[in-house]
């Protein structure tokens, strides 16, 4: 436990706020924050002297960096020490070292919840819940929730749950089980990787500048590597996230992210003309399996000069995984 754990993309996962705790007064986001900075310290290793800081500054004003996974972007938050406030610890947070790179696809969706099941017991919802792991485990996929599972049947097991339709994090209790009637050791369907990552906030204004850097630019029609789209939202880090004009093979909007000196921006604000399927015989169907849409710009199609290396499209994920599982509870009192 050292400096093998350091990792540009890593800080400390806010695992539980305390009600009424100057973690909560800070608005932390359970299971999405990542503490990656306190007091100018830069905290990418376990060795980094967190507890120190935290320690010096009892009774005073804590600036921390706060990475959110979710929305991908950084602030700057003021939070004071204190073991006055009614609860254990001076923070009133459980944190872990943990690394943030692939969070939002490191999950477990529910998909079915068969009756009478142990999922069904716990109050896991089908399709809108999606499993984040334990205080002690991460579930990069559904082997590591197997596993805890097949450690502890028949005893509590506490789990981080994210629900996309309340959009929060609730702890849900499982009792893995063989005898409840059905198969399995919890009674539901389950599914993981890039199909079922956590899908973006409904609301969500973290995500992007003004609306006035928007207006700003020359054009929202675009034209990348990956073809055409229009920009939805700029992040404060300066990338761009673009809407491309074709859908996944799942049905799901295609979404660029990028840098804008790899944009070329079309000021003609003509429309493009609708994206028409091919099909043999004029009924409409694609003739192929895949369902490829006619009249969509793809990057061997642009011209030359127009062309960006994919290497310099920056995606929301990549490298490897990884992590420790240390936990920690602040409790300094």
């Amino acid at each position: 436990m050292g400096n093998e754990q350091s990792s540009a993309f890593a800080g400390y996962r806010v695992l539980s706020v305390l009600p009424n705790s100057p973690g909560s007064s800070a608005h932390l986001d359970t299971y999405f924050d990542f503490i990656v900075e306190a007091a100018g310290v830069r905290l990418d290793t376990l060795e980094r002297p967190f507890t120190d800081i935290i320690l010096k500054h009892v009774g005073k004003i804590l600036q921390l960096k706060v990475f959110n996974c979710m929305t991908q972007t950084e602030r700057m938050l003021d939070l004071t020490p204190r073991n006055d406030w009614g609860g254990s610890g001076l923070l009133g947070i459980t944190i872990r070292f943990d690394n943030y790179e692939h969070a939002n696809s490191e999950v477990v969706h529910v998909l079915n919840v068969e009756k009478n099941s142990p999922a069904e017991r716990a109050g896991l919802r089908s399709s809108s819940d999606y499993m984040l792991g334990t205080s002690d485990v991460v579930f990069h996929d559904e082997n590591e929730l197997a596993e805890t599972c097949a450690a502890c049947v028949g005893q509590s097991v506490p789990v981080y749950v994210y629900n996309s339709d309340d959009e929060r994090v609730r702890i849900v209790t499982l009792m893995p089980s063989y005898e409840w009637g059905g198969e399995g050791l919890l009674g539901c369907d389950i599914g993981s990787g890039y199909l079922h990552q956590l899908p973006d906030r409904r609301s969500n204004s973290e995500m992007t500048v003004s609306e006035g850097a928007l207006a700003a630019l020359p054009s929202r029609r675009v034209r990348s590597s990956m073809g055409k789209g229009i920009v939805e939202s700029i992040r404060p880090d300066g990338f761009m996230s673009v809407k491309l004009d074709w859908t996944l093979t799942n049905e799901r909007s295609a979404q660029l992210i990028v840098k804008e000196q790899h944009l070329r921006f079309l000021v003609d604000q003509t429309p493009l003309p609708p994206l028409v399927e091919s099909g043999a015989g004029g009924d409409g169907k694609s003739g192929s399996s895949e369902g490829v849409a006619q009249g969509v710009t793809t990057p061997d199609e642009l011209p030359e000069e127009e062309k960006v290396p994919l290497s310099n499209v920056v995606a929301e994920r990549g490298g490897d995984k990884g992590g420790a599982t240390v936990t920690m509870d602040l409790d300094l009192s």
